[in-house]
């Protein structure tokens, strides 16, 4: 099926793959797949005698002048700006 060529009950079942039944919860955010719980995960891997290997931080991104292209500080952030101007 192309983009621009689906029927509406063709619609429908694309959209409703993505609907939860009732009463069900998504769980990605509880128990020890929830992202603040290493303390968790580390007890689970303690029980389970698993050892789970740690991941490198990735590098950051290196933010040149659009002049000179050579690396840019960053010296701090200015949030709740809404437009420039």
């Amino acid at each position: 099926m192309s983009p621009g060529r689906w029927s509406c009950p063709g619609l429908l079942r694309l959209i409703m793959q993505h609907v939860l039944p009732k009463k069900f919860r998504r769980v990605r955010g509880y128990g020890f797949i929830h992202g603040n719980a290493k303390k968790m995960l580390f007890l689970v891997q303690l029980v389970l005698h698993v050892k789970i290997k740690e991941m490198k931080p990735r590098p950051r991104p290196v933010f040149k002048c659009p002049c000179c292209k050579s690396a840019m500080t960053v010296v701090g952030y200015r949030f709740g700006l809404s437009a420039p101007g």
